[in-house]
């Protein structure tokens, strides 16, 4: 008798189930595939048994097509290799704008803009250092550049292109035909070319517009069916700037994205306090490397881009695809020695459109706008654009129409330095009835005086006492002491709105004046309008009665005209002006009251 273990042959049954299943799941499995896939087997055994045998056209000429395409699926997509290709580059030139492409990642590597000038030459320049007064050395002006040549192996506008899982790396060399382009009468375009394997083509085609800083770019492809999934494109663009720049901290320098509803921004002074506070705390600058913590992500932006006083470089996505955006402080801190020598730093925006319609044979279509940050040219492009023009929440309830009335006197003067003494005038004699009431006021109370001395003398140690009685007084003659701070209370907003309008307004920028002034924008080279200013501010005091004051206070009011001289010495020479002329009518203003009031 066979004395086999019951639990070895049930683990054995169990087994061979299993392996059974399996099997019968295997070949049925293959033969449903078989069924599915009946043409390319058709195939394989006509061509190995039966080659004679006369088949229907349908069976012969669809195998065909299908297993052609099945491995050429299977296979990554790769490079094709084309040892011609050379670097080289194309330069477009326009009435407004000069750009150079390098076909090394067909990207930009120089954008110049024709109409505006990196800075204003004048001999001669006096500071508050030593030595004062100093030759300034000769030099040409050179267009303002929004993608400087040095740049160029780090360009600050590039693609990143994923076609079926394939990265197209940014120093890959792309075909073009190298010819330069006008672009004067009409639209052109800069097309690159890229192969790759299975004969697919890929095309970085941009386009130009002879009276616009306005381009497009489109990347499309030919020769496959691109998986969504793992096709996809994203721009990067870069802002180089140097933290310790005054004007940086001024105004805003940095990111904007704006949503539809508003702008959302992203500081270069972030990094400015950071890069301040190391060198307070005698920090080598190159350990701020590390400095990356701090990122935006903003989804479903219109726009975004980078700004400064008086130019914007920005991507524009189309209605349907809107952005996806991520701004940050480029990690690495990459540092750029320029012909000063001085450090800058990148931030950066990653910009990638959402989800389209690839079947188009387009991957990406967007906008770019390279420009000056002019109103009516911005609106031209897009009506949001203008947002990028900030001349602040409040104050631009003020220096908005300002800025209007200066560009409509422009128009009849031909000089913003004339339309600005004329806007002052304007302004001046406007509030004439306001300041009137206000000198009259510190006029009556002048009267007061013995009447106040009395009550100060009265009262010497009990300053509520003191005050009591110096407001029954005003009461008793119906004064407002008050009355005599409106004028200066309506002049502040004012100034500071101006200032705004000075320092963003890019009709303003390098408009010369007269004489010495050639940038009503910069300080003043010789400081004669600081020292004008400084001296009509004190003529102002002098004949402004300081009836309410003690003599200590008194005598630091008079000191306050040197103070500001000094104080704003280095600010825009139109803003100085203003300041200048407005004292100016002011002193006649107060002579008239003076002389009236006697």
């Amino acid at each position: 008798m066979d004395e086999r273990d019951p639990e070895i042959e049930r683990n054995f049954i169990i087994f061979m189930v299993v392996v059974m299943i399996c099997l019968f799941g295997w070949m049925y499995f293959s033969a449903r595939n078989a069924q599915k896939k009946p043409l390319p087997q058709q195939k394989s055994v006509v061509q190995e048994t039966s080659p004679a045998k006369q088949e229907p056209a349908p069976e012969i000429t669809e195998p065909e097509t299908i297993p052609s395409q099945k491995p050429e699926e299977s296979q990554p997509l790769q490079l094709a290799q084309n040892p011609e290709i050379e670097e080289k580059t194309i330069t477009v030139t326009s009435p407004l704008y000069k750009i150079v492409f390098s076909n090394k990642g067909g990207v930009p590597i120089s954008w110049e803009l024709l109409k505006y000038k990196d800075r204003v030459y004048f001999p001669y320049e006096i500071s508050l250092k030593w030595p004062p007064f100093k030759r300034v050395e000769k030099f040409t002006p050179q267009p303002v550049q929004l993608i400087r040549p040095e740049l160029k192996d780090k360009p600050p506008l590039r693609s990143r292109i994923v076609v079926n899982g394939m990265e197209i790396q940014p120093d890959t060399l792309w075909d073009v035909e190298a010819k330069d382009i006008s672009v004067e009468n009409g639209p052109a375009e800069v097309e690159f070319r890229l192969t790759l394997s299975q004969g697919v083509v890929l095309k970085k085609i941009y386009t130009f517009y002879p009276d616009q800083y306005r381009s497009e770019l489109k990347i499309e492809y030919s020769g496959l069916e691109p998986d969504p999934k793992q096709s996809w494109t994203e721009l990067e663009l870069s802002y180089w700037f140097e933290p310790k720049s005054r004007l940086a901290r001024l105004n805003f320098h940095g990111a904007l994205n704006y949503t539809g509803k508003s702008l959302v921004r992203f500081n270069t002074n972030d990094l400015n306090k950071k890069f301040l506070s190391a060198e307070k705390a005698k920090t080598n600058p190159q350990e701020l490397v590390s400095y990356e913590k701090k990122s935006l992500t903003v989804e479903s932006v219109d726009w975004t881009g980078f700004t400064d006083s008086y130019f914007l470089t920005a991507i524009l996505a189309r209605s349907d695809t809107p952005l996806k955006v991520w701004a940050y402080f480029d990690g690495t801190m990459e540092m750029v020695e320029d012909k000063n020598a001085s450090k800058e730093y990148a931030m950066k925006i990653k910009a990638q459109p959402g989800a389209q319609d690839i079947s188009s044979h387009c991957l990406t279509q967007l906008e770019l706008y390279f420009g000056p940050k002019e109103k009516q040219g911005l609106e031209k492009v897009r009506k949001s654009l203008a947002a990028a023009i900030d001349y602040g929440k409040y104050l631009g309830v003020i220096a908005i129409p300002m800025m209007y009335a200066l560009i409509y006197t422009n128009k009849l003067v031909h000089n913003f330095g004339w339309s600005i003494v004329i806007l002052t005038i304007i302004l001046r004699m406007a509030m004439f009835p306001i300041t009137r009431r206000g000198q009259k006021s510190m006029k009556e109370l002048q009267k007061l005086q013995p009447e106040m001395e009395k009550i100060r003398k009265k009262y010497p140690d009990d300053r509520l006492k003191q005050q009591e009685e110096l407001t029954a007084l005003y009461r008793k003659y119906k004064i407002n002491p008050m009355g005599g701070c409106l004028p200066i209370l309506i002049q502040i907003p004012i100034f500071f709105a101006f200032y705004r309008v000075l320092l963003v307004s890019i009709e303003l920028r390098h408009a010369p004046w007269i004489l010495w002034i050639q940038d009503l924008s910069s300080r003043d080279p010789l400081l004669i309008l600081p020292l004008l200013m400084g001296l009509s501010q004190f003529f102002m005091q002098k004949l402004t009665p300081t009836t309410t004051m003690d003599p200590t206070q008194a005598k630091m009011m008079m000191l306050m005209p040197l103070v500001l001289t000094f104080m704003l010495v280095y600010f825009p020479s139109g803003l100085l002006l203003y300041w200048t002329v407005s004292n100016i009518i002011g002193i006649a203003q107060q002579i008239y009251v003076n002389k009236v009031s006697e």
